[in-house]
Formats: C-alpha cells, sequence, structure tokens
C-alpha cells in the first residue's frame, strides 16, 4: 500500500506545475540569455540553496525514526562533500558566482519576495512542523530538484560556461537522483503507517507550492 501511495506521489509531481517540464522559467532558461539574466539567476539560486542549507539540519533534529534521521545525515555529508572541504557544495556555487561570473557572493536582503518567501517556508516545514508532514515536504522537493539540475546545467552550458566552474551544477544534475533513491526509503517506511499518510500528503502539497511559487519568482525577476 505504500508503493501505491509514493507511485501516485510521484505521479502527481511529474505533472505538477512545480516540474521542470511545466514551468515556464525552465523553457526560458534553456533559451539564450543576457550576462544580466545569468547574474540574477546565480544571485537568487545562491539564496535559495543557502536558505535549502540553513534549514535542512533543522529536519534531520525533529526526525525521531533512527534510519530516516541517518539516510537524512548521509545526504547533509553529501552537502558538505562527504568528508572534503573542496567538495561542499557551497562552495562549489561560491566558485560559480565568483570565478564564473565574476560577482560578490549576494546577502540575504538581496532575495526577491518569491526567494525570501521559499526560505521562510521550508525552515518554518522543517523547524516546527511534525516529522512526518516535514518529510512529505522533503520529498517532494528531492524528486522535483533531479530534474531541474539537469536543465540548469544544460542552460549554462549553452551560454558558454567552462565545465570547471559549473562544477556545483554537473554534481547535482546527477547526485539528487540518489537523494531521491534514499528518500523513497524513508517516504515508505512513513508510509507503511496508514495514520501517516495524510501528512505526508500535506508536506509533498506544501513543498510542491513552494517550489511552484519561487519559479514564478525566477520567472519575473529573470525574464520579465
Amino acid at each position: 500500500m505504500s508503493s501505491d501511495l509514493l507511485r501516485r506521489v510521484n505521479d502527481s509531481l511529474d505533472r505538477s506545475r512545480a516540474n521542470a517540464a511545466h514551468h515556464p522559467f525552465f523553457a526560458h532558461f534553456l533559451q539564450k540569455k543576457t550576462p544580466e539574466q545569468v547574474r540574477r539567476f546565480a544571485q537568487q539560486w545562491y539564496l535559495a540553496a543557502k536558505n535549502h542549507k540553513v534549514a535542512f539540519p533543522h529536519l534531520v533534529a525533529i526526525t525521531q525514526d533512527d534510519e530516516t534521521r541517518r539516510e537524512l545525515i548521509e545526504i547533509l555529508r553529501d552537502e558538505y562533500g562527504n568528508g572534503d572541504p573542496d567538495e561542499v557544495h557551497a562552495r562549489l556555487l561560491q566558485k560559480f558566482l565568483e570565478e564564473g561570473i565574476g560577482m560578490p557572493l549576494p546577502s540575504s536582503g538581496d532575495a526577491v519576495p518569491e526567494i525570501a518567501a521559499f526560505g521562510d517556508k521550508t525552515l518554518t516545514m522543517w523547524r516546527d512542523a511534525d516529522p512526518v508532514t516535514a518529510f512529505g515536504y522533503h520529498y517532494a522537493l528531492e524528486r522535483i530538484a533531479q530534474d531541474i539540475h539537469k536543465v540548469f546545467l544544460h542552460g549554462l552550458e549553452n551560454g558558454g560556461f567552462p565545465l570547471e566552474v559549473l562544477k556545483y551544477f554537473v554534481y547535482h544534475s546527477t547526485a539528487e537522483e540518489e537523494h531521491v533513491r534514499i528518500t523513497k526509503k524513508g517516504f515508505d517506511r512513513y508510509a507503511a503507517d496508514p495514520s501517516n499518510r495524510e501528512a505526508l500528503l500535506n508536506g509533498v502539497t506544501a513543498g510542491e507550492q513552494a517550489l511552484a511559487g519561487m519559479w514564478d519568482g525566477f520567472e519575473r525577476h529573470i525574464f520579465h
């Protein structure tokens, strides 16, 4: 039964407006972009990724199931380079901004409203929600992330950036698939208890809505 629920969730997320296949931001991102549009993207994606990084340890902390927590720690360790300081994901993204574009790192105050709202929502979900709803939110983000990073990589390769400064995007274009594989285990573990299913679905819906709102912000800020 839990696997049936996961299939239904995946089908819904694959059809969602938050998915890279269905939001106009991603189609526009694959097209030719001006240097200013790339700068705007880089600034806002750095802030979105930073907010996610700040919020994620709260999800680890509120998770009560030890095996699910272990799996989340595995993802967190990957975010921090699996022990290699040069591979910390935030540093790889910083390299893209500083060396690939030649721009300083933005401050939190530079976030457009939709990106700031995504950060606030994610922190609230992973710090204050019940663990099952928070995990459903996490699952939605991971499932959708496996496709968006491929679009980011292709859209930036089309802009002539060398792969060396795109290492963050190269890595995430495949690593997110592993994150989804890990996260599916936790989803099925929670969904095996029928009393968890409504909370899981509420979290998935919240994650889908938060991402769609953020993509609206990227579309507005970069392409309009």
